[in-house]
């Protein structure tokens, strides 16, 4: 019964796998459920015989799942592009609060959010709705839990997509110590291929694990004030 409990209960998490929009993500969840049910099995005698059979199905679900977690953001094609070519393309940078997001179809939705501030260019409006696209290189807007930065062009239907596919939805958190708001680039596989950010705007600074396996790293930590100084002195 308990064999059948735990297959049962990694078939529904793979089925959560393949439907989860942040897919590389939800597949390293699934690879450490089975992990850690294996190391249970492992322990307890009277399943013996079918946790042979249990194991070799773990080795090969495990083996699946590590193919994609690291096949996912190596096989993504993402190309370098310089700061300056980064802020050529974007007509408006805005601090939003997520409001409402509609999922059109499998691979794109939209998301209506509240403009809190304006740090380069003109918006009118106290509500934006903002399109997007789930790809290999491409972001969802998605997390109401957090405020973002977003670097937006115009499209001819009145609505804002990415100025530059994912690159453009930066998630801002909060630095307890000193009340300051920040972006950690380093934490996004995509911002390691945007080159030449100005040293003005981010410290490097050591970011605290999010849980007991992670340890303390060096990181980028691009503040929001540092971030808003930048525009105002570069206004052309």
């Amino acid at each position: 019964m308990a064999y059948d409990f735990c297959v049962s209960t990694a078939f529904k998490v793979h089925f959560l796998v393949k439907y989860c929009l942040i897919f590389h993500i939800a597949t390293q969840f699934e690879a450490k459920f089975l992990i850690n049910f294996e190391a249970v099995f492992s322990k307890i005698e009277i399943l013996q015989p079918r946790y042979v059979l249990w194991r070799v199905e773990v080795k090969v679900l495990r083996v699946l799942s590590l193919i994609i977690i690291f096949s996912f953001p190596v096989n993504a094609k993402i190309a370098e592009i310089s700061w300056n070519e980064f802020i050529e393309h974007t007509e408006l940078i805005a601090v939003v609060s997520i409001q409402e997001m509609k999922r059109i179809d499998e691979t794109s939705g939209v998301t209506k959010v509240k403009v809190l501030n304006i740090i380069s260019g003109s918006n009118h409006n106290k509500e934006i709705d903002i399109d997007w696209k789930i790809g290999r290189i491409s972001q969802p807007l998605f997390d109401i839990y957090h405020n973002h930065i977003v670097f937006l062009k115009k499209k001819g239907n009145g609505k804002y997509e990415a100025s530059i596919i994912g690159r453009s939805f930066w998630k801002l958190e909060k630095d307890y110590s000193t009340q300051e708001y920040f972006v950690d680039l380093d934490t996004d596989i995509h911002m390691w291929h945007l080159k030449n950010i100005p040293e003005y705007i981010y410290d490097v600074r050591e970011i605290a694990p999010k849980n007991q396996y992670s340890e303390p790293y060096n990181g980028r930590k691009v503040y929001l004030n540092k971030l808003t100084e930048y525009f105002e002195q570069n206004k052309t």
